[in-house]
């Protein structure tokens, strides 16, 4: 491995740092619920009644007190797709008359006994009652959207998580996952090293069709495997220290010694990256670094992506990576390439 002079900041041996990248992450998904009626999911359904008083044909009847009918109400909560039922709206009343006379004499006398019978018996229809349903309160994917994002839980700075944000919205818009980040990278560096970190947060959509690239198949639903469909954004950070490079002062803020090592730094922590807002995810790649020049440190060479242009270099929070390569024409410091 070639080594560098002390001139360009960097110890003979190791010729550069192991850099790990740490995220924290957080997460939520949530899928519509309630009817689902032609397409369209509803969050209330109600079944309205109406009322229809007994007919009689008999001279000789009478009738029972009302009887009262509600409508039947059923309502969904969307944050926890549980229902409730309420009954007490609403309604009507039915009068059945099944009573008559008995003994049937002519003319009836007050006190006469009454005998209860079957409605159809004495020539009454019965009364009736019927529900006629209806659907309400559309559940919307924007409201799907926004109670997923108000679900979030707040981050557990543990930066065990996972190193993409992601967006999900199915293709019936049924259901909707996100999870966004915070990164920051942790640095072992030589004695002596000072360097500046660059790398790209990197966008690769969902396919919504079926592909082939490269003599390969891609379903619906898998990342788009085509970098001219990818959307990068620069990043960079320099960890500039002045006097001993991996003593206790730290520019980025970040602690010096997070680990108890008096040679680990970690860069501050990057602003939160959030999901994307098509489907699809946002990672961290191409991550190189360049060692500073120890006695000018605006004197930063942004090394070359090239060689590792698409190739994402970190599987997961906490991967590391040592630099494999350093040479006088190309003076900087590139992972390898996984």
């Amino acid at each position: 491995m070639p080594t560098n002079d002390k001139s360009e900041g960097c110890c003979e041996e190791p010729p550069c740092p192991t850099v790990t990248l740490l995220c924290d992450s957080i997460s939520a998904s949530k899928s519509k619920c309630g009817f689902f009626i032609s397409g369209v999911w509803y969050l209330v359904r109600t079944e309205a009644v109406t009322c229809t008083d007994d007919v009689c044909t008999w001279e000789f009847t009478c009738c029972y007190p009302p009887t009262t009918f509600h409508d039947q109400v059923r309502t969904y909560d969307p944050d926890t797709c549980t229902f409730a039922d309420d009954n007490t709206h609403g309604g009507c009343t039915v009068t059945i008359c099944n009573q008559k006379h008995t003994p049937f004499v002519f003319p009836y006398r007050p006190g006469d006994p009454l005998e209860c019978q079957d409605p159809a018996s004495t020539g009454c229809s019965g009364g009736s009652h019927n529900y006629t349903t209806s659907y309400s309160s559309e559940y919307l994917t924007a409201d799907l959207i926004s109670k997923v994002e108000a679900a979030l839980p707040s981050y557990p700075n543990t930066f065990n998580g996972t190193c993409s944000a992601l967006r999900n919205l199915s293709a019936d818009e049924t259901s909707y996952t996100i999870r966004r980040l915070k990164y920051k990278f942790r640095v072992t560096c030589p004695v002596t090293c000072q360097l500046k970190l660059f790398w790209n947060e990197t966008f690769k959509p969902t396919l919504a069709a079926a592909v082939t690239y490269c003599g390969s198949s891609y379903a619906i639903g898998a990342t788009d495997p085509n970098p001219s469909h990818w959307t990068k954004t620069a990043k960079n950070y320099a960890f500039s220290f002045s006097g001993n490079p991996c003593g206790p002062s730290n520019p980025g803020g970040a602690p010096s010694n997070p680990t108890g090592s008096t040679t680990d730094f970690d860069s501050s922590v990057s602003s939160e990256v959030m999901e994307p807002s098509t489907n699809g995810t946002i990672s961290i790649t191409d991550i190189r670094w360049s060692i500073l020049d120890g006695s000018n440190d605006t004197d930063k060479y942004e090394p070359d992506a090239s060689s590792i242009e698409g190739v994402d270099q970190f599987a997961g929070s906490g991967t590391s990576y040592l630099c494999n390569s350093r040479t006088a024409a190309q003076p900087n410091c590139i992972p390898p390439e996984l």
